[in-house]
């Protein structure tokens, strides 16, 4: 029993040693990994760090450099200078259209102007006429009424005389209930 407990005691410790190595492999690989990734990253410094002192080098005042700064400056501001004119003559073209436009605009409203003050002059002159012709058509309408009624009442005398011929016809006299004497001369027609 005794042999028993010590395999397992050693199995245990056989487990727990290929745990315990596995786990310093990983780790050991891990490690390697990130060292290397920390190495490259150094490197990447050093390189980056050496160019920015070769370009600080580089950029040394020497007359050369300030001439060569001068003569990109004096460009730089041309190249503005040429911009900014061509701003300006847009803006020049721009403002020579739109006050070509202004100009346009009033002489077509001093037309549109004169043109209501003859149709408003006309008005005035024809207020007058219109009245007159109010006037004119309402008496026409009154005297086309009246004329209506005395057409209306010669008809109705008419119709009245007509019925009372007919009556006195169908009574059977002969006779005319009233006298209509004529002129002399039209009795021998």
């Amino acid at each position: 029993m005794v042999d028993d407990q010590r395999t397992t005691e050693d199995g245990d410790d056989d487990a727990a040693a290929r745990k315990r190595n596995r786990l310093s492999f990983y780790l050991n690989r891990r490690s390697a990994g990130a060292a290397a990734y920390w190495q490259k990253k150094q490197q990447r410094e050093q390189q980056e760090a050496q160019l920015q002192a070769e370009a600080l080098r580089d950029m040394e005042p020497t007359a050369q450099n300030y001439r060569s700064a001068a003569q990109q400056a004096l460009v730089a501001a041309m190249d503005v200078n040429k911009e900014t004119l061509q701003s300006i003559q847009h803006m020049e073209h721009v403002m020579n259209e739109t006050e070509a436009i202004g100009v346009e605009s009033a002489v077509i409203l001093r037309q549109g102007q004169e043109n209501l003050e003859v149709l408003d002059n006309t008005l005035v002159h024809m207020e007058p006429v219109l009245k007159r012709a109010k006037k004119d058509l309402i008496q026409f309408f009154r005297r086309m009424m009246r004329d209506k009624i005395c057409v209306c009442l010669v008809f109705f005398v008419l119709a009245l005389v007509l019925a009372v011929i007919i009556t006195s016809q169908l009574e059977g006299k002969a006779t005319v209930p009233f006298n209509i004497q004529l002129p002399g001369n039209l009795s021998g027609i």
